[in-house]
């Protein structure tokens, strides 16, 4: 199961073009303040789908958002 933040950050991307947009434009900016871990941010950044799923994203979600790497 991904942690509450993570999912947290999905379901925002999914319901805020805005920050969707952001979150592709400038990662790091749209990220601040989010309790991620490491792997969690850098899974967002490089929108790892398989990274994603390992953190327990289900696999829709990690399909939507991510790119195969």
């Amino acid at each position: 199961m991904a942690s509450e933040t993570l999912e947290r950050v999905l379901r925002r991307a999914r319901d805020d073009d805005h920050f969707y947009q952001l979150l592709q434009a400038d990662p790091t900016t749209a990220l601040a303040g989010y309790d991620l871990s490491e792997d969690e941010r850098l899974a967002l950044i490089q929108r790892d789908r398989g990274a994603l799923e390992a953190l327990g994203v289900p696999a829709n979600w990690a399909h939507w958002f991510g790119v195969v790497h």
